[in-house]
């Protein structure tokens, strides 16, 4: 059976004419010419017309991501997988509509609350095996820092690195900010541990507002 070789752009444009050649000195035994696809190309409303649920977790990063297909394409792909299936695709669905820059960001938190209130997506994310694999080995690394480099700076850092995985350097910035005079070990421990479960930027800085008020 022939083999399809794809290059994907998910949030951005890059080379079409990309090619791959086998070589030895001046021969040349095998090129390849891989098909090229960027995400932003594709017409979110013909995919969710046609149905085509392998793609639903891509669409926010497709052409014209209108709020109304995503909340059809969650639909769909609630009735049509498991709860385990969902979930783990509705987590790739979140983290790519985090990334996107074809849509707004009103449009991702209509398309949040819908996960929220309708899916009741963190529950999801605390039964997701890889979630919380992460979210353990992101206190283990605070622990470890912390024997390292005293252990509230440590958790400092870890908690840095966190944030600047997932989030705008903004949120990174007012992170950064509200906690380098944090030395209770205690909270910074728990303020981790809810960080690493917070979904969006809004939860970041409501934890924040809860953990260090301004005194």
């Amino acid at each position: 059976m022939p083999v399809l070789s794809l290059v994907i752009f998910l949030f951005e444009d890059g080379l079409r004419d990309l090619f791959y050649e086998e070589k030895c000195g001046d021969e040349v035994f095998a090129t390849l010419h891989p098909k090229v696809i960027c995400l932003r190309d594709l017409e979110s409303e013909k995919i969710v017309r046609e149905h085509q649920l392998s793609l639903y977790t891509l669409l926010p990063a497709t052409k014209r991501p209108e709020v109304h297909l995503l909340k059809q394409a969650l639909r769909e792909m609630y009735e049509y997988y498991d709860d385990k299936q969902f979930a783990y695709r509705v987590t790739w669905f979140d983290c790519i509509m985090s990334r996107t820059e074809t849509m707004s960001d009103e449009e991702k938190q209509i398309i949040q609350e819908e996960l929220r209130m309708q899916y009741q997506y963190d529950a999801l994310i605390m039964e997701n095996p890889t979630i919380m694999e992460l979210v353990a080995k992101s206190l283990a690394e605070g622990e470890a820092k912390g024997e390292a480099k005293g252990k509230a700076e440590g958790l400092q850092e870890a908690i840095l690195d966190l944030v600047s995985d997932r989030f705008s350097a903004q949120i990174v910035a007012q992170v950064q900010q509200t906690i380098a005079p944090a030395q209770d070990v205690q909270e910074l421990r728990k303020f981790l541990r809810q960080l690493a479960r917070a979904s969006d930027e809004q939860e970041v800085q409501a934890l924040l507002t809860q953990w260090f008020p301004i005194r």
